[in-house]
């Protein structure tokens, strides 16, 4: 602290940038120096609004990235808030300095900020507010936080997800109890799939927040874009457990006869790729049977010693995503090509319908 003092003195610049793409010296030293450093800037007449050229981004910004030591962070937030910094100075990108201290989960500026009047629902990057960022994280003690300041548990952030359907889609079932009792919505459903916080926890087989979201009023019966209920969805999974935890009462030996079914209408599925491609490898699926082309987008699902696959392509971008199904997944998937018909020819299209009606 000593040099910074003394260049202080004797007459060197804040403010100083070397051309105008670069910060100040005030914005670069800001969370490299100490609370005394912060001090000694600021009495020397730094701007405290200067902001980078590029982000946009204010100290309380650059402060919240470099997240120094705690003992040190508050303090020199504090500092920074009382010499008058705007406490909502949004940067390109949108985010505030609460979306950065919730981002980067910091429980104690978080608290400071909101205590200072930050406001807790402006959103930040990609649209997610700080109740999204923390609730994605799995952080109960600061989505109670956030809520506490009236934070709105509703609003959608990014891909039109609220924070419920981010603490369940992380599969945190403590953020997301804290959440229902906060306010949010249990049935809201995102859009385009029109999935449901049940439908998603399902999709996961995660009981646990099945179980949790059931005890607050979720609908087990509510049909997403595809047509399929969680509860739906749940018994092709052929998870006894699952199906439980929705509150449905089917028995051990109801969920047999389903699995059976399915396991009947794959081996149906299967018989008939290898029949049409030969023996060996079924990697050829997409080019007979089970493909889907739609806005210059392919889809495919294929069976391959007995496991089966789903591959996306995007035809604009030209990248292709490739994972495993389970056998009830591939006959959900191939279920809803039958119905919408995309190019599969005549007997196709039949012998698909055929083996699919064991399956519910």
């Amino acid at each position: 602290m000593d040099q910074l003092r003394q260049l202080l003195e004797a007459g060197a610049d804040p403010d100083f940038r070397p051309d105008d793409e670069a910060a100040s010296t005030f914005l670069r030293l800001v969370g490299r120096v100490p609370l005394e450093g912060l001090r000694l800037l600021v009495e020397a007449g730094a701007n405290l609004a200067a902001v980078r050229p590029n982000t946009r981004e204010g100290a309380l910004h650059l402060l919240l990235w470099a997240h120094p030591a705690p003992a040190d962070l508050e303090p020199q937030l504090a500092f920074l808030l009382d010499a008058g910094l705007d406490v909502d100075l949004r940067a390109a990108s949108g985010s505030t300095p609460l979306y950065h201290a919730a981002f980067a989960g910091l429980l104690g500026p978080l608290r400071l900020l909101l205590e200072r009047g930050a406001q807790p629902d402006i959103p930040g990057d990609r649209g997610d507010t700080p109740l999204h960022a923390c609730a994605a994280q799995g952080l109960p003690e600061h989505v109670a936080l956030l809520l506490h300041h009236g934070a709105n548990p509703t609003l959608p952030g990014w891909q039109q997800r609220t924070a419920l359907q981010r603490a369940v889609e992380g599969g945190h079932a403590e953020a997301a109890d804290v959440l229902l009792r906060g306010g949010a919505q249990v049935d809201c459903a995102a859009p385009p799939e029109g999935f449901t916080a049940l439908r998603v926890a399902v999709n996961a087989q995660h009981v646990e927040l099945a179980r949790l979201l059931v005890s607050h009023g979720a609908n087990v019966h509510l049909a997403a874009a595809d047509g399929r209920s969680p509860l739906e969805v749940a018994r092709l999974s052929g998870r006894q457990e699952l199906v439980q935890a929705l509150g449905e009462g089917d028995s051990a030996e109801t969920l047999s006869d389903i699995a059976r079914a399915e396991q009947q209408a794959v081996a149906a599925l299967e018989a008939e790729v290898l029949a049409r491609i030969g023996s060996g490898s079924a990697r050829f699926f997409c080019q007979t049977w089970g493909y889907k082309f739609e806005d210059y987008d392919d889809h495919a699902v294929w069976c391959d010693g007995g496991t089966w696959f789903y591959a996306y392509r995007d035809g604009v971008r030209g990248v292709t995503e490739t994972s495993q199904l389970t056998a009830g997944e591939a006959l959900a998937r191939m279920r809803d090509w039958v119905k919408q018909e995309n190019d599969l020819p005549a007997d196709v299209a039949r012998r698909m319908r055929e083996a699919l009606k064991p399956v519910r």
